[in-house]
Parts: C-alpha cells; sequence; structure tokens
C-alpha cells in the first residue's frame, strides 16, 4: 500500500529536535537558575528518541497524535522564545534608560519593590544569588513557559513506547565536500544549441525594424533540466568572449513585469561592460561596477527604459537567457510584447539571440507571435536515459571519500535500486543522493550498518510523485536549515536573494544559533546558506556573464521551482503570500505573512487576528493605500512581529506608529511617492538591528540602541545641518554654494540630461516645500543642448544650497555606536553633519555615501581616525566633493570607490597605507594620487570614464598590483610606465578608442585582454 505523505510531520518535524533544549538552557540561564541535571536527563532520554518517533509517525495509525504533539511543542516553543525575547527587551530598556540619564546628570534611581506584590515561585533552590530579579512577572512568564516546554518535550518518551520507536546513537556527524558541478547526458544537446546560436546568424536589422530577435527555446517539464542545461550554454559560451557580449541571464517569475525585467538587463549589460578583478563585498560589487545599473532601479516608464537598455545594448551582439518563460493570461502576453518590441527597437549587431526555458511550447510560440521573432527550433528536452541518470545519481550519492573497488561495486547496485524510484528527477537524484551520502559518509567512518540504511531507503514508496521523494530529503536536513529554507517560501517564486538579505531575515526569526561562541552571527548564518546550497535547496547564480578576468562578481540565490514547491508545501500553516487578486486564506496559526498593500483593507480583520505574526511584509499593489486607519489599525495590534518591511502604503501619519513592537528586528520603510516623519516612538525599539528607509523627511532625535545596520535612501527632504553650518560667514556659504561652477566643465557634458531633469525636479519641489508652496512638477523638459540642462540644474542647486544654510534650527544624525554599516543616499548633509554622524562608530565596517551633493570634504583625521573598523569606503556622485579630508588615518581600509565625483582635487589627497582595491570612476587625475601614494597592499586597480583629454596614464611603484582595468577612456592614448609593476598579472583594455600603445610591460603579466581599442587591436 502506498505510504501517504504526512505533510503536517515533516512541517513541524524542526522542533522535535536539539533546539529545544538550546531554548531551554538559554531560557533558565537567562533567569539565573541551574537546571544543568534537568537538561541532562532531557538530552539523555528525550533528545534520543525524537528523531525516531518523527520517522516512525510516517505511515502509522498514530500520525495524528504526532502531529498534534508537533504542533503543542511547536506552540510552546514559539512561546518560550517571545517569553525571553520579551526579558532581553526590558533588560535593553533598563539599560538604554539608565545610559540616558547618566549622560543627563541625573542620578539613577533605584525603587525597592515590596515583596509582597509577587510570589516568589516554589523552586527556591534553583535561584541563585542575587537573582532578586526573579520577582519580575516576565520571568515568571518565561519560567512557566519554559517548564511546559520541558513538559511537552518529554512527552517524546511515551510516543516512542506507542510507536515502537528506538533511540537514535550518537554518532558525531561529518560534513562531505560539495562534488563539482557535472552535466550528464546533455552534450549533444548542448552542442545543438551552441551551434544554432552561433551559426544561424540573423539577417541585419536597422534600429527600429519590426523584425524581432530570434528565439530559441528549451522546453520540458518541470524538474528535467531545462535551467541547468542553460546555465551549461551559458557557461561555454562565456569561455568564448569574441562571440556573444554581453551574456544576459534573467528568470521570467509568476508575476511577470516587463520593467522589472528591462531593469534587470539593463544591470546585467552593465556588470558585463564593467570587467574587474575582486570588488571585495559581492552585495557591494553588484552595485558599484556601473552606476547605469542603479539608475535604472528610478526609471518606470517602459520609454526610459527602453532608451537606457538601447544605449548598453547599443552595437553589440548579445545574448538574453529568460529562464522560466510563462505566458497564460492577456498581462503576460501585453508584459512580453512590451519587452520585446524595446528589444526589436536596440540597435544591436546582427547575430544577437534569445534563449527561453518554458515548461510548453505554447508560451514561447505566443511571444514570437507577439514581438514578431521566429521562434527556431523548439527544442523539446526529454528525460535522462537510464544510464545517464544512474551516473548522475551515483555522482552525488557516493561520498567522496576513497573507495575500494568492491565496496563500490556493491554500493552502486544498492543505490541502482533507489534510482529507479526516483522518476528520472535530476532535482530529486542530487537532493537525495546527496542526503544519502552524508549518512554514508558516517556509517562507513564508523564501520555502522550501511546496507540496512540502503535497503530502509530501496523500500520507500516514491512512485508517481517527484516531490515524495524530495520531502524524504527535506526531514533529513537539520533542523535549524529547515526553517531557514521553508521561510523563503514568504518570498514569489524566483525571486532572487542577497545573501545579506537571507542572513538577515534568519538572525530576526531567531533561525541562527552559532555552536561557537566566538562566531558571529553573520558568519554562522552564511555557513547555514552555504550548507544549503551545497545540499542543492538553494542555488547560487554568479552575475558575471562576462569572461573578462577572474574576479568575483555579486551573485544572487534562487529556489528551483520543484524546491519552491516544496517550501511552500511544509510552510502551509506558518507562511501565507498573496498574490495579485488571487483569494486566499489567511489562517489564525501564521506566523509570516506577504501581501499586496492594496489587499490590506479586505483583509484587516483576518490580519488583525494574527497574534503571533512574526513577519509582515507588505509589497507594492496596484495602487497606493492612503487611509491610515488601515495602518495604524493593524500595526497597534501585532506585537510579535520581528520583521516589518512596507512599500506602496501612505506613511504620513506614521506617527502612531505602535511601540508595543518589542520584539522588531528589521524594519523597512518606503514612502512611496510621499515623503514621511519616522516617529520619535522607534527610538523605543530596542531589539532594532535593521532600519531602511526612503523617502524619509525626518528621523527621530535618538536611534535604537543596539542598532547595526541603518539605510537612508532617495530621501530628498531629509536635512542634517549643524549651528555651526547655520552660523558661516556669507562668503564660506557662497564659496561651497558655487564650489561646482568651475570644476565641472568639462564632466558635466558627459552626463545624462534625462538624470539631470529628474534631480532637478526633487530641488524644486524640496524649494517650493521650505518656502511653503505647492510641489511643481512642471519642468521643462530636457533640452536638446545639455548645456543648458546643465545650467539649469546647476542654478536651482545653487538656490537649494541657499536655502539649506539659511535654516532657523540645526538637525543632527545622531548613531548608535552598535552600527556596523551605514548607507547615506540621496539626502542633503552637510560637511559639520557628517562629521557629527561618523563619531563615535567604532564597529563601521562599511560606509556608503551615494548622492550627497552638499558634502564637499570628508571629516578630519580628528573623527576618521576613530573609525577602527571601517573597511570598505564608497563615494559615489558627490559633485561637490573637493577634498577626502583626513581619510589617510583610517586604519583598517581595504577598499575604496570613488565614483562620480568630478570636483575631487586628489593631488593633495593622501590615501591609507592599508588600501588593497581602488575603483576609479569619472574622477579626474586619478593617475596623479597613485604617482604619489604609499600603496604597498594595492593589488586591484579600475580606472573608469577618465574624461579629462589626458594622452597617458602613469602609474607609481605599486609593487603589489595583481589585476589592473583601464576602460571607457576616450582620451587616452598611451600607457606608460608599467614596468614598475612587478606583481601585475592581468591587464584588461576596454573602450579606449584612441589607446595605441602600451609600453614596458612587466615579465610578471600573464594574461592581456583587449576589448574595443581597435587601434590596438589593428
Amino acid at each position: 500500500m502506498p505510504v501517504v505523505e504526512s505533510i503536517g510531520v515533516a512541517a513541524l518535524g524542526w522542533v522535535a529536535s536539539p533546539l529545544v533544549a538550546k531554548l531551554l538552557n538559554e531560557g533558565f540561564d537567562s533567569l539565573g537558575i541551574d537546571a544543568e541535571e534537568k537538561l541532562q536527563k532531557l538530552r539523555a532520554s528525550v533528545l534520543p528518541v525524537l528523531k525516531s518517533v518523527i520517522e516512525k509517525a510516517e505511515g502509522s495509525p498514530h500520525r495524528s497524535e504526532v502531529e498534534g504533539w508537533l504542533q503543542r511543542l511547536k506552540d510552546a516553543y514559539d512561546g518560550a522564545e517571545d517569553a525571553l525575547d520579551r526579558l532581553n527587551y526590558d533588560r535593553l530598556r533598563r539599560k538604554a534608560k539608565a545610559a540616558a540619564r547618566s549622560s543627563s546628570g541625573k542620578r539613577p534611581t533605584n525603587p525597592v519593590r515590596s515583596s509582597s506584590v509577587f510570589r516568589i515561585p516554589k523552586p527556591v533552590k534553583w535561584v541563585k544569588k542575587g537573582g532578586r530579579d526573579m520577582l519580575s512577572p516576565e520571568k515568571i512568564k518565561l519560567k512557566r513557559r519554559l517548564n511546559k516546554l520541558e513538559k511537552i518535550a518529554g512527552e517524546a518518551k511515551e510516543l516512542s513506547t506507542l510507536l515502537g520507536a528506538q533511540p537514535e546513537t550518537a554518532e558525531s556527524r561529518q560534513t562531505i565536500s560539495v562534488p563539482p558541478p557535472e552535466v550528464f547526458g546533455r552534450d549533444e544537446k548542448c552542442d545543438e544549441i551552441i551551434w544554432r546560436l552561433k551559426r544561424e546568424v540573423a539577417a541585419i536589422r536597422e534600429p527600429g525594424s519590426s523584425s524581432g530577435v530570434p528565439i530559441i527555446a528549451i522546453v520540458g517539464r518541470p524538474g528535467v533540466g531545462k535551467t541547468t542545461l542553460a546555465q551549461y550554454v551559458r557557461e561555454q559560451l562565456g569561455s568564448e568572449s569574441s562571440h556573444f557580449h554581453p551574456i544576459m541571464w534573467v528568470h521570467a517569475s509568476r508575476n511577470l513585469n516587463a520593467a522589472e525585467i528591462m531593469k534587470d538587463i539593463i544591470q546585467q549589460a552593465s556588470l558585463a561592460g564593467e570587467p574587474q578583478e575582486d570588488l571585495g563585498d559581492p552585495d557591494v560589487a553588484v552595485l558599484l561596477s556601473n552606476l547605469d545599473a542603479v539608475v535604472a532601479g528610478n526609471l518606470s516608464s517602459p520609454e526610459a527604459l527602453r532608451l537606457k537598455m538601447n544605449k548598453k545594448l547599443n552595437a553589440k551582439k548579445f545574448l538574453l537567457v529568460i529562464d522560466d518563460v510563462w505566458c497564460h493570461t492577456e498581462d503576460d502576453e501585453k508584459n512580453w510584447d512590451t519587452l520585446f518590441r524595446c528589444l526589436s527597437k536596440c540597435c544591436c549587431l546582427p547575430g544577437s539571440k534569445i534563449l527561453v526555458t518554458s515548461q510548453s511550447d505554447d508560451a514561447p510560440r505566443k511571444i514570437a507571435a507577439a514581438c514578431g521573432a521566429a521562434v527556431k527550433p523548439i527544442l523539446q528536452l526529454e528525460e535522462l536515459e537510464e544510464n545517464y541518470f544512474l551516473d548522475l545519481f551515483i555522482h552525488y550519492a557516493l561520498p567522496s571519500r576513497e573507495i575500494n573497488s568492491r565496496l563500490r561495486e556493491e554500493l552502486e547496485e544498492k543505490c541502482k535500486t533507489i534510482a529507479k524510484k526516483l522518476n528520472k528527477d535530476p532535482t530529486a537524484a542530487k537532493m537525495v543522493g546527496e542526503t544519502i551520502a552524508t549518512e554514508l559518509a558516517d556509517l562507513l567512518r564508523s564501520q555502522g550498518d550501511w546496507r540496512t540504511y540502503l535497503e530502509t531507503i530501496a523500500q520507500k514508496d516514491w512512485s508517481g510523485a517527484t516531490t515524495k521523494a524530495l520531502m524524504w530529503s527535506y526531514q533529513h536536513l537539520p533542523a535549524h536549515l529547515q526553517r531557514c529554507f521553508s521561510y523563503c517560501s514568504l518570498y514569489p517564486r524566483g525571486h532572487e536573494f542577497k545573501a545579506r538579505e537571507l542572513v538577515q531575515l534568519w538572525m530576526a526569526q531567531g533561525f541562527i544559533k552559532p555552536d561557537d561562541q566566538n562566531e558571529t552571527m553573520e558568519d554562522a548564518g552564511n555557513g547555514y546558506l552555504e550548507k544549503l546550497v551545497s545540499r542543492f535547496y538553494i542555488q547560487f547564480h554568479n552575475r558575471d556573464s562576462h569572461s573578462f578576468g577572474t574576479g568575483k562578481r555579486g551573485g544572487y540565490y534562487t529556489l528551483h521551482e520543484l524546491l519552491y514547491d516544496l517550501a511552500v508545501k511544509v510552510t502551509s500553516s506558518d507562511c501565507v503570500r498573496i498574490e495579485g487578486n488571487r483569494q486566499s486564506e489567511i489562517p489564525s496559526t501564521i506566523r509570516h505573512l506577504c501581501i499586496p498593500a492594496d489587499r490590506l483593507n479586505e483583509n484587516k480583520k483576518s490580519i488583525c487576528k494574527l497574534k503571533k505574526l512574526r513577519t509582515l511584509i507588505v509589497t507594492k499593489g496596484e495602487s497606493v493605500v492612503s487611509d491610515e486607519n488601515v495602518v495604524t489599525d493593524i500595526f497597534k495590534r501585532l506585537r510579535k512581529l520581528r520583521v516589518l518591511l512596507v512599500l506602496g502604503l501612505n506613511l504620513e501619519k506614521l506617527a502612531k506608529f505602535n511601540s508595543e513592537m518589542k520584539h522588531l528586528r528589521i524594519l523597512q520603510l518606503s514612502g512611496g511617492t510621499s515623503e514621511f516623519v519616522l516617529p520619535e516612538l522607534v527610538s523605543t525599539l530596542y531589539q532594532l538591528q535593521v532600519l531602511e528607509v526612503e523617502n524619509a523627511s525626518s528621523l527621530p532625535a535618538r536611534l535604537p540602541p543596539r542598532l547595526q545596520k541603518i539605510t537612508i535612501i532617495r530621501s530628498p527632504f531629509l536635512t542634517f545641518v549643524t549651528n555651526e553650518d547655520l552660523q558661516l560667514s556669507q562668503d564660506d556659504k557662497r564659496s561651497i554654494r558655487e564650489v561646482m561652477r568651475n570644476r565641472t566643465q568639462e564632466w558635466f557634458r558627459h552626463q545624462y540630461k534625462e538624470d539631470l531633469v529628474r534631480n532637478e525636479r526633487e530641488m524644486r519641489n524640496f524649494i517650493a516645500t521650505m518656502n511653503g508652496r505647492e510641489h511643481n512638477n512642471s519642468v521643462p523638459a530636457a533640452d536638446a543642448d545639455i548645456a543648458a540642462v546643465w545650467g539649469r540644474w546647476l542654478e536651482t542647486y545653487e538656490r537649494k544650497t541657499e536655502l539649506i544654510y539659511s535654516r532657523q534650527n540645526e538637525a543632527k544624525l545622531h548613531l548608535p555606536s552598535t552600527i556596523t554599516r551605514l548607507w547615506l543616499e540621496g539626502c542633503n548633509m552637510t560637511d559639520h553633519a557628517l562629521s557629527v554622524c561618523l563619531q563615535n562608530l567604532p564597529s563601521l565596517t562599511q560606509l556608503l555615501l551615494a548622492d550627497l551633493k552638499m558634502i564637499t570634504r570628508l571629516p578630519s583625521a580628528d573623527v576618521l581616525a576613530n573609525l577602527i573598523s571601517l573597511q570598505t569606503l564608497r563615494l559615489s556622485d558627490c559633485w561637490a566633493l573637493t577634498s577626502l579630508g583626513g581619510i589617510g588615518s583610517l586604519p583598517c581600509l581595504r577598499k575604496l570607490f570613488l565614483i562620480g565625483c568630478p570636483c575631487l582635487d586628489i593631488k593633495t589627497a593622501v590615501l591609507p597605507p592599508s588600501l588593497q582595491s581602488i575603483f576609479f570612476d569619472s574622477c579626474a587625475d586619478a593617475d596623479v594620487i597613485l604617482a604619489n601614494a604609499n600603496l604597498p597592499h594595492l593589488s586591484h586597480l579600475t580606472i573608469s570614464r577618465f574624461h579629462k583629454q589626458t594622452a597617458s596614464l602613469q602609474f607609481g611603484n605599486l609593487r603589489s598590483l595583481q589585476s589592473l582595468t583601464v576602460e571607457h577612456c576616450s582620451g587616452l592614448s598611451s600607457l606608460v610606465d608599467l614596468r614598475e609593476l612587478h606583481s601585475l598579472k592581468l591587464l584588461i583594455l576596454e573602450s579606449c578608442p584612441k589607446l595605441q600603445s602600451v609600453a614596458k610591460v612587466p615579465r610578471s603579466l600573464k594574461r592581456i585582454v583587449i576589448y574595443k581599442c581597435p587601434l590596438l587591436e589593428g
């Protein structure tokens, strides 16, 4: 009889794990209770039977009893976790208030509680000396919940007797190395696709012609290997940089949006056009590789995106891979039509191609018909032949350690039996195989009974549904990894996660439990992510489709189609995601909710009943919700939230923000098209670690004391200014106002007119607000003459600057000393305000300043020398910046990015000798600072958009430099003095049309890449 799949047991199984003992230990320790004896009994008699109880429950008539026990155990776990978290909040609150009293000079008060108010719990013998705090109601609540959790966990012994489950023998686990990525049985298909992509050259297309870019489609059922084959094709073509450039990869989500895909294309084309070595933090690298990628995020109209996309694909022969294409609705067809119509108008070179993957041939045909392109051919991807599938399974199932031939032969025979149950599904083969390999490695090392283990698996019935095999693999995933993986279902299918994003979310939910006390939460979280990637639950994608260089690009992570379905299935009682107009019930048991803004009102009653909700993500809907009651009614009832992400809401009335969100760790707010005030009550969110705001007009005077990461972006009305600024003389104010007048004559001609017009509109609205007038969006369109646009922008900028320095009151940004990452973009900040902001930040490791057009110099050495942990500094689009101040005093700076700072006088700048990587973009005289600098550790250097009509670039004694990239330098004719670069191994020269000589190349050089340098190539 087929085994009925037990979703309840699988979904709740993570809680029946050592996580219970960890929480009990942490809770009792927080109470000052010595519970080691109790925990030892738990570890000896309860924990060993938990796994066997879960396994025996599958197919057992007592399964419903086990599911009920697991649900009660989970509720008790969550309750104890919340009580412990609330206790920590109260401690932080007392600490913050004591610090505030101390700073204000007031004597701390210490009122004596009456012992008659609360009763001391019975087990007084457990109270440590000094445990007088045991009287607090929060501690009493925590102790009761811990006892309840311990009691419910202890019921596992009775269930094990009922099910006949045997305790699991305690064996130390060892991880195995990840097998190298390998493709089985698809070489012929890969060769055929590459041949068709390269040989079937399209006819010459004129710009704006009606003929579309040719499409080749790979079609097959979910899990058959379409994406793997497309990735294999891209990898093979990527090693041949001379044929396609750029090669771009995008994923088509079920909620198709042509604008989002065009933004992705622009970003990837930008990344592909910026070859360079290691840029440090992958998340920073993606953002910094090309500013056009950032600009694309601010564009919304198809025409603006088309113009930007055309600029990136102009005169290029590209390959665009679109993974997982769908076309089920009229909206889908309209979006595809918009996308391909825009692509067809690009001035790309003949031979450009589009490769798509889809579950049916219907979608590619509809797309082709809509855009007037030909689909030649549609390649149907069949299942792997049996011998190839077996090779694939054995590759992942057998441990990578040395095994003698006789034992390997016996193992392979056992694997053949198991492989036949996997329906020739490559995804199941990899995941089940990896799970088996992990267990076999332990059994072979400990000389355990591996035969019985494999025979048990061979007897399982996985016929008819691949998800059964995947579910089995999931149930054998460590509990902490189960929680992290399943949480990803809260995001849409095909969502591209950043590593930092995932780790922050897992940390906020309490999923990360470092085993080593010296290990940071971030490092432990990154370790979790690596393990999920190695076990194929999460896929990593490298952004770099460019073959130039060997440096790392910022990548992203996704869930495979089948794995996403698995995550949704195991979290059906915990997570709900509402999409589009689909009607979805919201069970009262859920902990995590994602919902469009325009669906909040109709679901308000249901949401307000979610007393245990820990995550609320409000995405942009079809319209902005302006009803303040919807927001406040919901917020004030959700007191257990740990993550709150809000987009698409009118937040003007956010002053009613609920300070009762005592568990909140991540707060992300975007005011959409209208600015909002972040209320003072935010300062009482003592456990808040991540704060991100967009379009805020005001921040609290004091921020939460444990804040670690703060991001302020696109907030043109947010102003920081000090009394020192306001008291400057009129001459000083005039010099600040006019700093760009005489310093940007050459550079401004290279700016995009539409960007200047957009920025001018924001400044005009700021001026109108300061003068008490209504906003006026009627800014003249971009003139044909860029000089006229620039002159108008400059005049508006100077009026705005004068208003800011004429304010009546100061407004400072005071940050807690716990900040590790600071990102300020698109707000108004003066020089003195920046110095105040950066004081006392000993833990700051990353500082990103973008689009801050008011600052003229960085703080002095007295301020910057205190940033003892700063490793990455990015300055981008700080147009008025003339001096790097005391940058040379930064003791640990490793990576420096200077992008779009045309006024910078770098002749007087002294860079810190600790630098290892420098990226110059749109900065004058970059070689002068290098010639005079002492940079003994500099290994990676990029110089881009060197617009001054300089005939040559010279470099000093950069003896550690290993890679040098020079690109988009239109006036450059020669590179000289490279002979002193004794460690140089890689030289990349791109888009330097006048470059005709490279003199004195060092002997250490191993590779030189020349692209779009016609005088050199000739």
